[in-house]
């Protein structure tokens, strides 16, 4: 089984966003695979780096693929199961890509302020525990993944090698 997803960071400054696709095995939490790419503006900075920087085009569908075509080549032709969030564009990619999996996507749960007052150490019923708690662990050990930080990536190639190191190191 394999939890998918992906988590934004930005490169240089908050108004250049970077997406992170993210692969990981749904009961050890084993990293598969890991691929960054620009993603496209988004929120109520969008339009002052529209201004600033221009069109940036979104290809975080390539790191998507990248990352499901990585699944594909360990899975082989074994059937799996393939977990991720909501997103509509993902079911479309892992149907042409991953033909032999299932998919279950799962719905935001809304709620976020209750849900972090419970204070549970681990929430069984989160179909995409590993998967956030993998997106956790980097966030906490890469200084440059922090969200509140001095420290950022200045350049996509090199986060996309310190994630490497990560996976190595995290497996």
């Amino acid at each position: 089984a394999v939890q998918f997803d992906e988590m934004l960071s930005f490169e240089h400054t908050r108004l250049k966003p970077v997406s992170i696709a993210l692969a990981v095995e749904a009961t050890q939490g084993k990293i598969i695979e890991v691929s960054v790419a620009q993603s496209h503006y988004q929120g109520r900075l969008s339009s002052i780096a529209l201004a600033k920087y221009g069109p940036r085009p979104d290809q975080s569908r390539l790191a998507r693929i990248e990352v499901l075509k990585a699944i594909a080549k360990i899975s082989g032709d074994k059937h799996f199961e393939i977990t991720t969030d909501a997103k509509p564009q993902y079911q479309n990619e892992i149907e042409e890509l991953l033909p032999n999996t299932t998919l279950a996507q799962v719905a935001n749960r809304g709620g976020r302020i209750s849900r972090l007052l419970q204070a549970r150490r681990r929430n069984e019923k989160d179909k995409l525990f590993f998967m956030n708690l993998a997106g956790a662990r980097i966030r906490h050990d890469l200084s440059r993944m922090g969200r509140k930080v001095w420290v950022t990536t200045k350049k996509m190639e090199r986060l996309q090698l310190h994630l490497f190191l990560f996976v190595a190191f995290h497996n």
